[in-house]
């Protein structure tokens, strides 16, 4: 996983946007036809802003399925308690509803 998201973050972009003024490529390939030849400034304002913002997002999606569960089981708790502070109000009446409500899954 790590080499697959690598060679999509950083290598394929730095390919895409690299001009090698390669004489048997053809204009439509995506690939070494790109605007920078060398590393300039402009470089680093386009295509490594890119990468840094790849970066951040590979940082923070993998969690973002375990927030929505936990956001998810708040609003189940919230809802049981009809919106309530108060930890006695429920509106369960069997005991195993109310656990599965709010002890969540096995440890």
């Amino acid at each position: 996983m790590f080499i697959v998201q690598f060679i999509n973050t950083a290598v394929l972009i730095i390919l895409v946007n690299a001009n090698l003024n390669l004489q048997n490529v053809p204009e439509n390939f995506p690939l070494f036809n790109g605007d920078f030849a060398d590393f300039t400034v402009k470089w680093y304002q386009v295509v490594g802003s890119t990468i840094g913002f790849t970066m951040i997002l590979n940082i923070f999606s993998p969690h973002f399925g375990a927030f929505m569960k936990m956001f998810c089981r708040g609003c189940k708790k919230c809802y049981d308690r009809r919106c309530s502070c108060d930890k006695r109000i429920t509106r369960k009446y069997m005991q195993a509803d109310y656990e599965n409500v709010y002890l969540g899954p096995e440890f």
